[in-house]
């Protein structure tokens, strides 16, 4: 759920998104019910482009892009997770964070490696 004024991720029923402190926002939609995988993945600026990304996957299909202030300050501030809502009913099963960002492949690796049944599993 958001915190700071806006800023963090929000699940819903039907939508997952992320938003900055400065009022960018990745999206993705999927249906009520269904169990999906969401990735979001924060990259810093790199040599070769001078502002950063915020990529977002449903399901490791990636479905948002937005570039991002190099001012926002994401930090942890402790190991502490908080889940609330007032809402909203989802069940979570699974949540990884990394201390750096996966690319493309890496995001598809986890949800192949995520798949529950052991013949999507083995075609991919």
């Amino acid at each position: 759920s958001y915190y700071n004024n806006g800023l963090g991720f929000n699940l819903g029923t039907q939508e997952a998104y992320f938003s900055t402190a400065g009022g960018e926002i990745v999206s993705g939609r999927y249906k009520d019910e269904d169990e999906v995988t969401v990735t979001f993945v924060l990259e810093n600026r790199t040599s070769s482009r001078t502002t950063p990304l915020i990529y977002m996957y449903i399901n490791g299909e990636l479905t948002s892009i937005v570039t991002y202030s190099d001012t926002e300050d994401f930090y942890k501030q402790n190991d502490t997770l908080v889940f609330n809502s007032e809402f909203c009913d989802i069940d979570i099963y699974n949540i990884r964070v990394y201390t750096s960002a996966l690319n493309s492949t890496q995001v598809v690796h986890n949800y192949v490696a995520d798949l529950k049944s052991a013949e999507l599993y083995d075609m991919n």
